[in-house]
């Protein structure tokens, strides 16, 4: 009985001349400026946004970034090069603390409510962020 290889990641492909995979760069830089922004406080969809406005095309059959999307690859532990069984299987194109940190950013309440905590912290016309 042959075990079924894992389907790679998408910013990652086969490489005929080692038999094993390789990073696509353009999807490297891609996967670097959602982790980047994501992780410099910035949210999903402002993200998803950015990257439409940046040139940056998103793979697959989408035509542009989507919320869902970016947080498809936020979560997705292939980034670290583990396929679903947990074994290292891919390139990674980031650290497994990077995953880490950004797995924990998106469990914390703070960032499940920090779009309603700006809006909040603007009520009666103040503009500053929230100090507390």
């Amino acid at each position: 009985m042959s075990r079924e290889s894992p389907t790679p990641p998408v910013w990652v492909a086969r490489d005929e001349a080692t038999g094993g995979y390789a990073v696509i760069e353009a999807r490297r830089a891609a996967v670097e400026e959602i982790t980047t922004r994501y992780l410099g406080g910035e949210g999903i969809a402002a993200i998803a946004k950015v990257l439409n406005g940046s040139g940056i095309r998103p793979w697959g059959d989408e035509r542009e970034w989507s919320p869902r999307r970016v947080r498809e690859i936020l979560t997705d532990e292939a980034l670290t090069g583990k396929a679903p069984s947990g074994e290292i299987l891919f390139p990674w194109v980031i650290s497994e603390e990077r995953f880490a940190e950004i797995s924990k950013r998106l469990t914390e309440p703070a960032a499940r409510t920090g779009l309603l905590d700006q809006i909040t912290s603007r009520v009666g016309g103040c503009l500053c962020p929230r100090t507390d």
